[in-house]
């Protein structure tokens, strides 16, 4: 059981001066990380340096503050003036200093239910402690504040123990800013590209297909050109995975990959329809843009990598299979590999950062504009990379690299090659030149190519027409909930002070109905709209009670506003994929020109954006 002791109120008979914390458990020495912390040289005399808290914005809305080091219970008066009230301290300090600390002024703490103390221990504990209390639903970030530590020890503790946290933590917050900013757009890709799940060919199928046979993943790092001459060359003996950019790319050297891969929920697709080699087997996110899922006609393998929209699917009655995902399409690239049961698997222009000044290969057709490119570099920072040269990432990348790391560590008996020789360190990768892993493959041989197992597209009606009806049956429900959302909207406008209690009635009833509706039909509204209907509802129940009806109605009415709006967008696009499913029923091929004669497509045939999708 981890130990996390929050402050609690104090009983009224607790003084000033009684006031003391629960001892802490004595701390952990870790290995060698980052260089954190100030460690004071013995025999030197110094007193602490002072800690610059003007650095640190405490007054930022809902994120944690990890305060870390010898001297951080005398910090805390000055963060505890300027927290913000949806804010959090997390505090972790040694043991040993608690004796000297003058606990009645830090009585507040006694009182104040944002501040935490985290005990001391393992540091993989205290880590998954730390990661308990970081609540991504109501916290957007995390910081730690350093102090000054008195020993090496103390020191090599948090370095690890950062090494620990920070892939936790930003899993999370990377997780959450995805649903935020595109949870609509995959589930909306999802039951537009719900016709492709008919495909006849099944993940199970595939396990082990290539049982200890290498696996070439091939991402489009700016890296990837310098070993472009040796996978054309040595393609054969590898089972080639690519990433859906780099497609162009290898078509030009006349490399047919075995796997094409794609997962973006909004890029364009990389290829004219129908371009991918009828030998290659496209391997589709089924939330990825239906203008790239639909670029090809023949040899589908679905995959969902979102648990919400796999349950859904799943509920719809699809064989879509489930994939674990690190959010870009090289880490699904990596699962299929060990899907195949491929080993050793061979990692080429996974930078994972800037190389040379540069974000992706040449010949990478880039869908971000330079002002894109620069904020993301200058919100970057350093990290050890290849040969140990200090190289540029950014939290999205560094995240990809810590699901890599994670993967490998979970699978000891797998070789993971990283040829790339540029970039990121991959930890835990075997960091060897492309050239002397092709000719440690030439010894081996080619790789017998299963060019058969993938069948072509069948359209399954039996299917298409039991997702017609669900379609139907959301309508109707949204169409009925939206009227009456807007009655009672109306009435909360016409409250003068306090509300009628018909009003408060309905505005119950409204309530109940979203919260009661039916779990796909709710699962798709809450994704539409990004609602979190029984977070506000928690929320109103603590509402101070000095705030007047009204005011509390008021954001009722806030919150069915973003209800309505996830209406909206799916009365508007529940009926086109309706349609969509007709034009197929009278010609059940797969192809570009049918989502744009449904008006589901995001990009033209031209490559400029469709405006009147969202």
């Amino acid at each position: 059981m981890l130990e996390i002791t929050q402050t609690t109120p104090a009983e009224d008979q607790t003084s000033e001066a009684e006031f003391q914390p629960a001892a802490l458990p004595s701390h952990w020495t870790g290995k060698d990380f980052y260089l954190l912390g100030i460690q004071l040289e013995e025999g030197t005399g110094k007193s602490p340096p002072e800690v610059d808290l003007s650095q640190h914005d405490f007054e930022a809305t809902r994120s944690i503050w990890i305060v870390i080091g010898d001297n951080a219970l005398s910090l805390l008066p000055e963060i505890h003036r300027r927290l913000h009230k949806r804010s959090r301290v997390l505090v972790m300090i040694h043991p040993e200093v608690l004796d000297d600390v003058q606990w009645s002024k830090l009585f507040f703490l006694a009182s104040d239910e944002r501040f935490f103390f985290v005990p001391m221990q393992e540091v993989t504990q205290q880590a998954r402690a730390i990661n308990s209390l970081m609540d991504e639903n109501a916290y957007d970030g995390w910081r730690p504040v350093m102090t000054f530590m008195s020993t090496v020890e103390w020191i090599q503790h948090y370095r690890e123990l950062i090494k620990a946290l920070t892939p936790l933590l930003n899993r999370k917050l990377v997780g959450k800013a995805t649903l935020r900013s595109a949870s609509h757009q995959i589930l909306c890709n999802a039951l537009i590209n719900f016709p492709l799940t008919s495909s006849r060919n099944r993940w199970d199928d595939y396990r082990n297909l290539y049982a200890d046979k290498p696996a070439l993943i091939i991402s489009t790092g700016p890296s990837l050109n310098k070993q472009l001459a040796l996978i054309e060359q040595y393609k054969d003996h590898f089972v080639t995975i690519a990433v859906d950019p780099a497609v162009p790319i290898l078509q030009q050297r006349g490399v047919v990959p075995d796997f094409v891969l794609t997962i973006d929920p909004k890029k364009r697709p990389y290829w004219e329809q129908n371009a991918l080699d009828e030998r290659t087997t496209f391997v589709v996110e089924v939330g990825a843009c239906p203008d790239g899922a639909w670029s090809h006609a023949n040899h589908y393998l679905m995959t969902a990598g979102h648990s919400h929209v796999y349950s859904l699917l799943k509920k719809l009655g699809t064989e879509v299979a489930w994939i674990e995902t690190g959010g870009s399409v090289s880490s699904n690239g990596f699962s299929l590999a060990m899907h195949l049961g491929c080993n050793p698997i061979v990692l080429v222009g996974q930078d994972l950062a800037w190389t040379e000044g540069k974000d992706h290969a040449e010949g990478y057709t880039s869908q971000y504009s330079q002002e894109e490119l620069k904020k993301r570099r200058d919100r970057g920072y350093d990290i050890v990379g290849y040969g140990g040269q200090m190289v540029r990432t950014e939290p999205q990348l560094l995240f990809y690299k810590s699901w890599f790391e994670q993967k490998i560590q979970q699978c000891p008996h797998k070789t993971v090659i990283n040829a790339t020789e540029g970039g990121a360190i991959i930890e835990g990768a075997l960091a060897q030149p492309f050239r002397s892993v092709c000719k440690d493959m030439e010894e081996i041989g080619v790789v017998q190519k299963h060019t058969g197992l993938t069948q072509s597209f069948e359209l399954d009606l039996d299917l298409i027409a039991h997702f017609e009806g669900q379609l139907q049956h959301w309508i109707t429900l949204y169409a009925d909930l939206k009227a009456r959302i807007q009655d009672v909207q109306k009435k909360i406008q016409d409250i003068k002070k306090t509300p009628k209690k018909s009003v408060q009635k309905l505005v119950k009833q409204i309530n109940r109905s979203i919260l009661d509706m039916e779990p796909e039909a709710k699962l798709i509204l809450e994704m539409f709209s990004n609602l979190a209907m029984a977070d506000m509802d928690r929320k109103m129940d603590k509402l101070d009670d000095a705030q007047n009806l009204k005011t509390v109605y008021s954001a009722y009415n806030d919150l069915y506003d973003s209800v309505t709006y996830g209406l909206k967008y799916g009365l508007e696009t529940l009926p086109k994929i309706i349609d969509l499913l007709h034009l197929l029923s009278v010609q059940p091929t797969i192809s570009r020109r049918s989502l744009i004669a449904a008006n589901l497509h995001r990009w033209n045939l031209d490559g400029t954006a469709n405006q009147n999708f969202r």
